[in-house]
């Protein structure tokens, strides 16, 4: 990879095509199981199938708490930057328009989050098993089903693989979102802290050397580190069960 796909990727990335797959599917000669063993084949096969509905379900899921969340913070945003632009008392300066400017930055992200959650909800070719499969009497019925079932789930695991995809990009958007919040959070908290607010900061960094210089520091340094060893102990100990 580039390095100008690299940067390009830590700000906007780009959902990678999935490889082509050729699917063949199984037959029953492909079977090569005992008559004692198709019991135990069979609950694996619905097991299988069930994994398969389950990650299904939770992308779904979790594609719904995105829409739904982040939607509601957009539409926040978006009221507080329309009141800041229509607002003639706020004067044009580094934190307003710092403050637009990111603004900018996370809504996108945030519409690229929603975005991709609604392409994870989007109806796709999805394959099960129908009434006639299940009624229409074979030669080697139990092992027909079992090849059936296991033929539609490894179908529907291309499906689930292309939502699990739209599921990472929408992830990989959010993240930057939080980040560019976060950013947007600290600069304006030091823009108020040095600029706006009457600090005394010679008080400030005399307080804070006569906390170094207390007796008691020692002994709160100490206890810190003992906390530190004992928390460390327990998840070496947590790790190696």
């Amino acid at each position: 990879m580039s390095k100008i796909k690299k940067f390009r990727e830590l700000f906007w990335p780009l959902l990678e095509p999935l490889n082509q797959v050729d699917f063949k599917p199984i037959h029953i000669d492909d079977l090569v199981i005992e008559e004692n063993d198709l019991d135990l084949c069979w609950d694996l096969t619905l097991r299988y199938y069930d994994s398969e509905e389950d990650r299904r379900n939770s992308i779904e899921t979790k594609s719904t708490i995105f829409i739904s969340a982040i939607g509601f913070v957009i539409a926040i945003l978006l009221s507080m930057a329309t009141d800041l632009l229509l607002n003639s008392n706020i004067k044009a300066g580094f934190l307003t328009s710092f403050s637009i400017l990111m603004w900018v930055f996370i809504v996108v992200y945030f519409c690229r989050t929603v975005w991709f959650s609604i392409r994870a909800l989007e109806r796709q070719g999805y394959h099960r098993i129908g009434y006639k499969d299940i009624t229409t009497g074979r030669e080697n019925y139990r092992k027909m089903l079992i090849t059936e079932v296991i033929n539609e789930t490894r179908k529907n695991s291309l499906t689930i693989n292309l939502k699990v995809d739209n599921m990472v990009m929408a992830q990989e958007y959010f993240k930057r979102g939080v980040v560019a919040a976060v950013i947007y959070s600290i600069v304006v908290g030091i823009y108020g802290f040095i600029f706006k607010a009457n600090w005394d900061y010679i008080e400030i960094i005399n307080s804070i050397l006569r906390v170094f210089s207390a007796k008691w520091f020692p002994l709160l340094n100490m206890a810190c580190l003992m906390i530190i060893i004992v928390i460390f102990f327990q998840l070496r100990m947590r790790s190696k069960r």
